[in-house]
């Protein structure tokens, strides 16, 4: 199954995205991760995500996130896998309030079926445990600089994050708006990154003071 889910991040964006599609139409997905065929046909609104419904917009973070570099093979494997089911509960969760589609509660359903995906995949526990981190906080991590900074530290310190950020980058990518606004991908990875350096250097000045 691991090699089936890298076989499918394999080639241009197109043939992933093309890939992504086939293997959910045709009940490969289905059988791994239930409930995935719901999200075709799922309309998420016009506010933000202009490239379509729930399934268009899962099968190109799929895709942004197979071009993702410098991870580990088993932090890609979760990552593909957390690209693939992070937003599979938006179909249970989609209301319309005051004229807008929200999804509220999505990404922590989401996380609570993580186990199972797991399992379906053979992930290891430690993989597992990534796995429904990385959907459990993607929403909230679009927030991450309105955060404390001892919140923040904590995220950047964390052995979850390069996936977590990984999977932010391709869900930004893959949402229309957000290409060209604040939430793009290359914005967002130097904020991080310029953060995290200036709550380590705050950390070190007090660690001297106190000496």
């Amino acid at each position: 199954m691991r090699q089936k889910m890298f076989d499918l991040a394999k080639g241009t964006m197109w043939d992933v995205e093309q890939s992504f599609y086939e293997a959910a139409f045709d009940g490969f997905l289905e059988i791994r991760f239930p409930g995935i065929h719901l999200l075709d046909g799922c309309d998420q609104g016009n506010r933000i995500h202009f490239e379509g419904d729930a399934l268009v917009h899962t099968a190109k973070v799929f895709s942004y996130a197979s071009a993702i570099g410098g991870l580990s093979a088993s932090d890609r494997f979760v990552l593909l896998v957390a690209a693939a089911v992070h937003d599979i509960c938006k179909p249970q969760t989609r209301c319309l309030r005051n004229g807008k589609v929200t999804f509220y509660g999505h990404d922590w359903r989401a996380a609570r079926r993580c186990p199972e995906f797991a399992q379906n995949v053979s992930m290891d526990p430690g993989e597992a445990e990534r796995l429904a981190w990385a959907v459990c906080w993607h929403m909230n991590v679009q927030r991450l600089l309105n955060f404390c900074p001892a919140k923040r530290l904590s995220f950047y310190q964390s052995p979850h994050w390069p996936v977590l950020q990984a999977l932010q980058v391709a869900d930004a990518q893959a949402t229309w708006l957000n290409r060209e606004g604040s939430e793009c991908a290359p914005i967002l990875q130097s904020l991080f990154a310029a953060d995290h350096v200036q709550l380590l250097t705050a950390a070190v000045a007090r660690e001297t003071v106190r000496v």
